[in-house]
C-alpha cells in the first residue's frame, strides 16, 4: 500500500531509522548529563524526518511546482531556538555549545533520512557519533595530558565551610577549579535537618593522579554526602 507514490514501508523505514539514530546519539548525551538527552535528540531527529516526508507528500499530492524542501528549510531555522536554550553562559565560561551543535547535526540526519538518502544519513550518523563520543578525548591524547578536565557533581550540606574545604582541597592538591555551578536541589537530611544542595565543579587537573583518588578525598570532607563524576 502507498500514499501518493510513497509506500507505507518506506515511510516506516524513514521513521524507524530517524528514531534509531537520534536515540543512539541521545543516549550518549544522556549518560554524560548534558542539557539535551535521549528524548530530545530522538524527537528532533524523527520530527525532522517527518517534516521531509510531509514535504514530499504535499509536493506530489498537490502537484506544487515550488521547491519541496521549503518546509525542511524552516526546520533548519527553527532548531536555532532549541539550540540556543541549551547554551549557558556562566562567568568566563560558555557551556552547551556541543549540545547545540549536536541537536543541529541530529536535525540534519533527520532531514536526510526523511528525504530518502539512507546511505548519506547512515554516514552522517556515524560521523556525528564518532565526533561526540570519541573526539572528546582526542585533544588530551594529542597533547599527552591525562584527564586534564574533570567534572564532578557533589551533593553537600548547605554549609559555606564545606564548599571552602572542597575548593581548598582541589586547588592545593590536584589542580585549578575552572567553574562552579550551584544546582537547586530540594532534600532534607533527616538527622541534621539542613538543606542539601548540588554543586557542579569543573577542575583542570595538573597532577598525574587517578580521578578516583580525588573523588575519595572529596568524599572524606565533612559535609560532603556524595560525589559523582559527570
Amino acid at each position: 500500500m502507498s500514499i501518493d507514490y510513497i509506500s507505507y514501508l518506506e515511510i516506516a523505514l524513514k521513521i524507524f531509522l530517524s528514531v534509531l539514530f537520534g536515540a543512539i546519539i541521545g543516549h550518549d548525551r544522556e549518560t554524560k548529563n548534558r542539557p539535551a538527552g535521549f528524548r530530545t535528540y530522538t524527537l528532533v531527529c524523527v520530527s525532522s524526518a517527518a517534516i521531509m516526508i510531509l514535504s514530499e507528500l504535499i509536493f506530489k499530492r498537490y502537484n506544487i511546482s515550488n521547491d519541496p524542501t521549503r518546509l525542511g528549510a524552516q526546520v533548519i531555522s527553527g532548531i536555532s531556538f532549541l539550540g540556543a536554550g541549551t547554551i549557558i553562559h556562566h562567568g568566563d565560561s560558555v557551556q552547551g555549545l556541543t549540545t547545540a551543535a549536536g541537536l543541529w547535526a541530529v536535525m540534519t540526519i533527520g532531514l536526510i533520512i526523511g528525504s530518502g538518502f539512507y546511505f548519506l544519513g547512515a554516514l552522517m550518523f556515524i560521523a556525528v557519533y564518532v565526533v561526540l563520543v570519541f573526539f572528546a578525548k582526542l585533544p588530551t591524547r594529542i597533547s599527552g595530558e591525562s584527564n586534564p578536565i574533570l567534572e564532578l557533581e557533589i551533593k553537600i550540606l548547605n554549609n559555606p565551610k564545606a564548599i571552602g574545604d572542597i575548593s581548598l582541597c582541589i586547588n592545593k592538591n590536584y589542580g585549578k577549579i575552572l567553574d562552579i555551578n550551584f544546582v537547586d536541589y530540594e532534600e532534607k537530611d533527616l538527622e541534621n535537618v539542613d538543606e542539601i544542595i548540588k554543586v557542579k565543579i569543573m577542575i583542570k587537573i595538573t597532577t598525574n593522579i587517578y580521578t578516583n583518588k580525588i573523588i575519595d578525598e572529596i568524599k572524606s570532607i565533612e559535609g560532603v554526602i556524595n560525589v559523582e563524576k559527570i
